[in-house]
């Protein structure tokens, strides 16, 4: 099976958290995000994580409470966190002007906490701010629950890698100085660096937690960019609003540092130019705000020595996701013109079995499998208490 369609294995989930999408916080306000004092080891040294799809959980401590599983967020600039954690963890929200700005670029209004220590691992991050909302409160990434976001103000004293070949989290003093460096952007209260489009220069925010690859809003490419699409496919959703997504691919190359992509996949629904976790996934990626510097260190090193451009593969899908509510299995997401749209499977169905198993008797990581590998993939549904028997091929929707 070919790594994109790895990759629709891990979306065949439905997010169901608003935050998922979360680009920038856009925090503003008479408030510190970044820690007052930060205490590291001199060398990178792992800390707990386990990847989930192309998300990096990783295992914190907060005011000595916990632990808890935070989500890795390069693309948020501070830590945030649910009022349900805040008032375990003994946080006090406290009034401020504070606002954040999603993946739809609207604002909302948080509130912030004080917070006295972060640990992860033998990392200490003490005497900064977090911000406490609402919506990230039953906040769920592949059916887990999530205690929040570790944003990239909490390392503005430390390095932090992540290694997604190694499937390992780091942080330290001294980084590898490995890899290709790119310069991030001063400016930013996120991981930003430039790409270079078919020739043009934009900002992108190196964001660890979107799962898929290049974003690049519409309006800044025109309809002849793109070789095929974009057309609809899966449901995102953002603090604000659920919409979905437009990918195709684009006709030509996107260059980061002396890495090029020929012909990448790209979705173009967001207002921030993004690099997701589907392009970092190739790289050893190590973010240092002390020097302003990002290395991309890559998997294949003789490839890139060599500078071979870097494919995207087509993607696959049956086009169909599941998401549990209660202890039930429900279709959450039909996408439009897929062989389970053509087939006449609709939202809220019942899942009955899944290749001739009840859903409930398979573990998660194995559901997600079958559902991203399966060809053709079997269903059984129900709908208005009839049983309906489905076979779903996998299809090319973006050649």
């Amino acid at each position: 099976m070919s790594r994109q369609s790895r990759a629709i294995a891990r979306l065949t989930i439905r997010l169901t958290t608003p935050l998922l999408l979360i680009i920038s916080g856009c925090v503003s306000g008479a408030v510190r995000f970044h820690p007052q004092e930060t205490v590291v080891a001199a060398r990178m040294t792992p800390i707990v994580s386990e990847r989930v799809g192309n998300h990096y959980f990783v295992e914190a401590t907060l005011n000595g409470h916990g632990p808890y599983a935070f989500v890795l967020d390069t693309g948020a600039s501070a830590l945030f966190i649910s009022p349900e954690i805040a008032r375990e963890a003994d946080l006090r929200p406290r009034a401020s002007r504070v606002f954040s700005t999603d993946a739809s670029g609207r604002r909302r209004q948080v509130g912030v906490a004080r917070v006295r220590e972060l640990k992860l691992g033998s990392a200490v991050f003490r005497d900064f701010d977090a911000v406490v909302s609402p919506v990230i409160g039953g906040g769920r990434i592949a059916d887990r629950p999530i205690a929040g976001l570790i944003g990239f103000a909490v390392f503005r004293e430390c390095a932090l890698t992540v290694d997604y070949p190694g499937e390992l989290v780091l942080l330290g003093g001294e980084p590898p100085a490995e890899g290709a460096a790119v310069r991030l952007s001063r400016a930013s209260s996120v991981a930003e660096t430039r790409i270079d489009v078919n020739g043009r220069q934009m900002l992108a925010i190196i964001d660890t937690g979107a799962e898929d690859g290049f974003n690049i809003p519409a309006s800044r490419l025109s309809d002849s960019e793109f070789r095929f699409g974009p057309v609809p496919l899966r449901l995102a959703t953002s603090m604000t609003r659920t919409f979905r997504q437009r990918t195709g691919r684009l006709a030509g190359t996107v260059r980061l540092g002396p890495h090029a992509f020929a012909d990448p996949i790209v979705s173009c629904d967001e207002p921030f130019v993004t690099i997701g976790a589907e392009v970092m996934r190739r790289f050893r990626v190590t973010l240092d705000q002390r020097t302003g510097q990002a290395f991309f260190e890559a998997k294949d090193a003789a490839d890139a020595a060599a500078g071979l451009a870097i494919g995207s593969e087509p993607i696959r899908m049956s086009g169909v996701s599941l998401e549990l509510r209660g202890d039930i299995w429900r279709i959450a997401d039909v996408v439009p013109g897929s062989p389970a749209d053509q087939a006449g499977v609709h939202i809220g169905d019942r899942v009955i079995q899944v290749d001739g198993i009840d859903p409930t008797l398979i573990p998660r990581s194995q559901l997600r499998m079958l559902l991203g590998f399966s060809d053709p993939l079997r269903l059984t549904l129900e709908r208005d208490g009839r049983r309906m028997g489905f076979v779903l091929p996998i299809r090319v929707m973006v050649p």
